[in-house]
Protein backbone atom coordinates (compact mmCIF):
# COMPACT_ATOMS: atom_id res chain seq x y z
CA UNK A 1 0.00 0.00 0.00
CA UNK A 2 1.39 3.42 -0.92
CA UNK A 3 2.09 6.04 1.73
CA UNK A 4 -0.96 8.15 0.88
CA UNK A 5 -3.28 5.16 1.27
CA UNK A 6 -1.66 4.11 4.55
CA UNK A 7 -2.26 7.66 5.80
CA UNK A 8 -5.90 7.48 4.73
CA UNK A 9 -6.37 4.12 6.49
CA UNK A 10 -4.69 5.48 9.63
CA UNK A 11 -7.02 8.51 9.67
CA UNK A 12 -10.05 6.26 9.10
CA UNK A 13 -9.07 4.01 12.00
CA UNK A 14 -8.49 7.09 14.21
CA UNK A 15 -11.90 8.50 13.23
CA UNK A 16 -13.66 5.22 14.04
CA UNK A 17 -11.90 4.96 17.41
CA UNK A 18 -12.74 8.57 18.29
CA UNK A 19 -16.42 8.14 17.42
CA UNK A 20 -16.96 5.08 19.60
CA UNK A 21 -16.57 4.54 23.32
CA UNK A 22 -14.90 1.53 24.87
CA UNK A 23 -13.33 0.44 21.60
CA UNK A 24 -9.87 -0.96 21.06
CA UNK A 25 -8.30 -1.35 17.66
CA UNK A 26 -5.05 -3.28 17.35
CA UNK A 27 -2.87 -2.89 14.27
CA UNK A 28 0.51 -4.35 13.52
CA UNK A 29 2.76 -2.42 11.20
CA UNK A 30 6.26 -1.79 9.97
CA UNK A 31 5.24 1.59 8.50
CA UNK A 32 5.09 4.93 10.34
CA UNK A 33 1.65 6.16 9.24
CA UNK A 34 -0.38 4.03 11.67
CA UNK A 35 2.07 4.79 14.50
CA UNK A 36 1.64 8.53 13.97
CA UNK A 37 -2.14 8.24 14.61
CA UNK A 38 -2.01 5.72 17.48
CA UNK A 39 -2.37 6.32 21.21
CA UNK A 40 -0.61 3.25 22.65
CA UNK A 41 2.36 1.24 21.47
CA UNK A 42 3.55 -2.28 22.19
CA UNK A 43 6.70 -4.13 21.22
CA UNK A 44 6.42 -7.86 20.58
CA UNK A 45 9.60 -9.90 20.81
CA UNK A 46 10.29 -13.60 20.51
CA UNK A 47 12.74 -15.37 22.81
CA UNK A 48 13.06 -19.13 23.32
CA UNK A 49 9.93 -19.66 21.21
CA UNK A 50 7.84 -17.46 23.53
CA UNK A 51 6.36 -14.08 22.62
CA UNK A 52 6.81 -11.18 25.00
CA UNK A 53 4.72 -8.01 24.84
CA UNK A 54 5.80 -4.77 26.49
CA UNK A 55 4.53 -1.23 26.33
CA UNK A 56 6.77 1.23 24.50
CA UNK A 57 6.69 4.87 23.41
CA UNK A 58 5.75 6.43 20.09
CA UNK A 59 9.36 7.55 19.69
CA UNK A 60 10.74 4.04 20.21
CA UNK A 61 8.14 2.57 17.83
CA UNK A 62 9.01 5.11 15.13
CA UNK A 63 12.73 4.54 15.66
CA UNK A 64 12.24 0.79 15.20
CA UNK A 65 10.17 1.28 12.04
CA UNK A 66 12.57 3.83 10.53
CA UNK A 67 15.54 1.54 11.27
CA UNK A 68 13.76 -1.34 9.55
CA UNK A 69 12.79 0.82 6.58
CA UNK A 70 16.34 2.09 6.08
CA UNK A 71 17.71 -1.47 6.20
CA UNK A 72 15.14 -3.00 3.83
CA UNK A 73 15.05 -2.55 0.07
CA UNK A 74 12.19 -0.32 -1.05
CA UNK A 75 9.16 -1.90 -2.70
CA UNK A 76 7.23 1.29 -3.38
CA UNK A 77 7.23 2.78 -6.84
CA UNK A 78 7.34 6.55 -7.15
CA UNK A 79 4.48 8.12 -9.02
CA UNK A 80 5.34 10.58 -11.75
Amino acid sequence: MDTQYRQMVARLVRKQADQQTNVQIFCTTFKPEIIEEADSFYRVTLKNEASRIEKTTREEALEFVHTRLSAAPTTEHPTN
